[in-house]
């Protein structure tokens, strides 16, 4: 008996084992034509949440990212089982044939494949019963704007805040004189009053100017209420304002106008009347109260200029002590500075900066002597110069065409209008004395011709939402080049321009960089059209390579955002012997970066972006992937 019984659970084994493979062969058509009606049902149902999904997406919404993710996981199962289905069909045909595969092992792994992946299918299928398909792109309510500390605003900001509480006051016109402080009060509501209270949808604020553009205000407001999102960039006027009103109706909102120079409709921008149904509010600033009064707002007040002690505090703030105490005089002389100044803050904040660094009762004298000569034209226009403003770290005043600009240190413009970059094209004076120079809207045009024998100064070049503006071409002097010309390049009057930024530019390149020979920032930022950085057969590879020029040879950081049709930086590996940081994001098409094992030998701290394009880069070989992979950081 003690042999019989361990033969006998041998054989038990053996015939339960044999049982179960049976089953999986004798009931292969059966769960075959399961797995088929499993993957019918599965399909059925991702055409239901695919139609919920479009159905969202037509309302600018997203995808989230689990549906995203159901939806890939059913094309992979659906794939998967229409290859168990091929296969399942040959089989059951062999055994129709009366032909039986080998030890039937062939059905009995088919069989057991398709009872796995039928509970896989029943598994995913429970998984995609969504309460939510897609949701809109998440947005800060609120963006802070940057400001200096204020000086005599304190009252005034009270005056407007208890206004903003009111919740019959729906609109408020804040007007005064230019370098009053009008911008710098909105700010402050937009940081200290709106920023702190979490009873508004949204906040956003539009710098209007003149001429006013409707649809340069509804792109800002699309591009704060569609974060990440592009599809409205070729709809018309008309349309922007029904999707404007469809987002903004029902919505608590702020819309903060500044620097108006006439009546704005808010109706054919998309902005809905200020109904009792929300809180919303409409804040502005202009020069004119006759703006105020076309707008119909509810309550209009007026800035006004600092008291003479607010307005000395402020100077001497910006002055400094050890100026002041450097010689008995200094003090007496700064009070009459402070006069001329006639309570203007931006006059005040200016001049102060300026005078931070004259020790000498000569130099404060001087100053008195041009601002009493200047006085009517400085008090006037010293905040605006043509739609555009101009500040300075050093001592300027403002005089008509700017030709008779005096000039004693750094100076920083900034220019959005076409008829202003005209005059500025036309002053070699103002553009030998330009340090830091921005672009900014600057709509209709489309070709910008720089002047590389004046601009010897310039250290930043901005170029901000010019949508319209699509190629820089370089002026030698007396002979004009709209591409690149031999023995120019290294003796480049932009020797001292280091800091390059784009945003929201048609540029298709970049290639006029090579004149910027010490160039050690870059950033270019939604820019849709462009497609290389520096275009090798538009300077000519002859051109760069008989100069020994290395591109890029001073660059510490790069920064690449939202450039979706960028395809190469430059064609051929770069020593980038100063690269600290590389940074890409949103930049699908950049496959290659300019990189080879000489690259940023002893300089490189952090390339980073996503994961997936990191992943997906082309590579010369797997040892330089491995060369860079450690300093990969996720972005």
């Amino acid at each position: 008996m003690d042999c019989v019984s361990p033969i006998l659970d041998v054989a038990t084994r053996l015939w339960d084992c044999t049982a179960k493979r049976a089953v999986y062969i004798r009931e292969l058509e059966e769960n075959l034509n399961s797995l088929k009606s499993l993957m019918e049902e599965l399909n059925n149902l991702s055409k239901d949440v695919m139609v919920r999904v479009e159905r969202e997406e037509l309302q600018r919404s997203r995808r989230t990212h689990e549906v995203d993710g159901w939806l890939s996981a059913v094309e992979v199962m659906e794939a998967e089982v229409k290859g168990i289905l091929q296969n399942g069909d040959h089989e059951i045909q062999k055994k129709c044939l009366g032909t039986c595969p080998k030890n039937c092992r062939s059905s009995y792994r088919l069989g057991k494949i398709v009872t796995k992946k039928m509970n896989a299918v029943t598994e995913l299928q429970g998984k995609g019963h969504f309460d939510v398909v897609a949701h809109r792109p998440s947005f800060a309510p609120v963006d802070k704007m940057q400001m200096e500390e204020t000086v005599g605003l304190d009252l005034m900001f009270e005056k407007v805040r208890k206004c903003l509480e009111d919740e019959q006051v729906r609109s408020i016109g804040l007007y005064g004189i230019g370098g009053v402080g009008k911008t710098t009060l909105l700010r402050k509501i937009n940081n200290e009053h709106f920023g702190k209270r979490n009873d508004f949808d949204v906040v956003i604020w539009i710098v209007v100017s003149k001429p006013i553009s409707i649809e340069k205000i509804q792109n800002v407001i699309l591009k704060k209420l569609l974060t990440g999102d592009d599809k409205w960039e070729n709809l018309s006027k008309e349309q922007k304002a029904a999707e404007i009103g469809e987002l903004l109706e029902g919505k608590n909102f702020v819309i903060l106008l500044d620097d108006m120079w006439e009546r704005l409709d808010l109706l054919e921008v998309g902005i809905p009347h200020l109904s009792d149904q929300t809180k919303s509010k409409v804040v502005l600033t202009t020069r004119s109260e006759q703006v105020c009064n076309e707008m119909e707002v509810h309550k209009r007040m007026r800035v006004e200029c600092l008291t003479q002690d607010e307005a000395f505090s402020l100077f001497c703030d910006k002055v400094g002590e050890n100026i002041l105490n450097s010689h008995p005089d200094i003090k007496r002389l700064a009070k009459t500075v402070v006069d001329e100044c006639k309570g203007l803050p931006l006059a005040l904040i200016v001049i102060g900066r300026s005078m931070a660094s004259r020790k000498t009762p000569r130099e404060w004298e001087q100053a008195i002597q041009m601002l009493k000569s200047y006085q009517e034209k400085f008090s006037g226009d010293i905040e605006e110069y043509e739609e555009g403003n101009v500040h300075s770290g050093g001592f300027i005043v403002v005089l008509q065409d700017l030709e008779c600009l005096q000039y004693l240190s750094e100076i920083s413009i900034n220019l959005h209008t076409v008829p202003a970059i005209k005059k500025f094209l036309t002053s070699p004076k103002l553009q030998k004395c330009i340090q830091h120079l921005t672009m900014w809207t600057c709509q209709g045009l489309k070709v910008l011709e720089l002047p590389l024998s004046t601009l010897e100064r310039l250290r930043m070049l901005k170029f901000e939402d010019c949508y319209d503006l699509e190629r820089v071409k370089i002026n030698m002097g007396n002979e004009e080049k709209q591409g690149f010309c031999r023995g120019q390049i290294s003796n480049s009057n932009f020797c001292n321009l280091v800091n390059v930024r784009i945003q929201g530019c048609r540029f298709l390149n970049l290639t006029w960089l090579i004149y910027a020979p010490s160039l050690d920032s870059l950033w270019v930022q939604d820019s849709l059209e462009m497609e290389e950085i520096i275009r090798g057969d538009e300077c000519g590879d002859s051109e760069i390579e008989h100069q020994n020029l290395s591109i890029f040879s001073r660059l510490e950081e790069l920064w690449l955002d939202n450039v979706p049709n960028l395809k190469s930086i430059y064609k051929k590996a770069l020593p980038f012997p100063s690269l600290k940081e590389m940074r890409v994001s949103r930049c699908p098409n950049l496959r290659k970066l300019p990189l080879n094992s000489n690259s940023a030998t002893n300089t490189l701290i952090i390339i980073a972006g996503d994961s997936s394009w990191w992943e997906e880069l082309e590579w010369e070989d797997d040892n330089l992937k491995h060369t860079f992979t450690p300093y990969f950081k996720r972005w």
